[in-house]
């Protein structure tokens, strides 16, 4: 990965806009203990999988996969904390998030401007503790209002 962490990016943004830090709490965290999916698989530890997905797996190897659970660890906290009550949260809950993020397409990478990204999502759920709309709209599932979204084809 060239340049800029997607973390470190994440930082350099959140300090140009002044974003409050937000502390996770360590039982929503993948990887935070408990058990997994079940016998349906597809759980991650401490988490539980919609309907025995079997997309995520038991633990977690270091690099990639740790990325992307940090990256979707951040930004599920953080919408539901400032979006679960906005008419753009599709979510059931915070394992709802999750497991839609882990499984998903969306790139992650360090370009917070990448359409329907990881990182663009994290970075509007942040954005949203002062101002709700749009930016729950532009970090939601299915993001709209902004470059986040996908271009209409």
């Amino acid at each position: 990965m060239h340049g800029l962490s997607v973390w470190s990016a994440a930082a350099v943004l959140a300090a140009a806009c002044a974003l409050p830090k937000v502390d996770i709490d360590p039982a929503l965290t993948p990887g935070a203990g408990g058990t997994g999916g079940g016998t349906g698989g597809g759980g991650k530890a401490g988490l539980s999988a919609k309907g025995g997905s079997g997309a995520v797996t038991g633990d977690a190897g270091a690099g990639v996969g740790d990325d992307r659970e940090s990256a979707c660890g951040d930004y599920c906290t953080t919408y539901l904390a400032n979006c679960g009550d906005s008419v753009a949260n599709t979510y059931d809950d915070v394992g709802d998030c999750l497991t839609t993020c882990f499984t998903s397409d969306w790139p992650l990478g360090s370009d917070a401007n990448e359409p329907n990204s990881v990182q663009c999502r994290v970075v509007h759920a942040h954005l949203a503790a002062t101002t709700q709309d749009p930016h729950c709209f532009h970090s939601a599932e299915v993001p709209s209002k902004t470059t986040c979204a996908l271009p209409a084809k």
